[in-house]
């Protein structure tokens, strides 16, 4: 996956989500990210079966955690369409 003791591997899949974490968040990785975390894990030295249970954890953290904030993201969007369509006159 590209996550090592060094740090993240060129041409790695860990680059290529570290290259998309820091567009997405203007230039860094943020802390708390799961590049970020996934990064610790490799730069802590687990062995490859605790990597395993900590990614399967970690990630299944993150998909919960991005389902409840797109559907919060969701609700949010379409209260502002109703506002917006409350505030403008009505057509006679």
């Amino acid at each position: 996956m590209g996550f090592t003791g060094a740090g993240i591997a060129a041409g790695s899949i860990a680059a290529k989500m570290m290259s998309a974490a820091a567009i997405a968040n203007g230039g860094g990785v943020a802390a708390g990210s799961t590049v970020a975390v996934l990064q610790s894990v490799g730069a802590a030295g687990f062995s490859l079966a605790t990597k395993i249970g900590l990614t399967s954890a970690l990630s299944t953290v993150g998909g919960a955690s991005g389902f409840l904030l797109s559907k919060k993201a969701r609700k949010d969007k379409a209260k502002k369409k109703d506002k917006n369509s409350s505030d403008k006159p009505k057509k006679k």
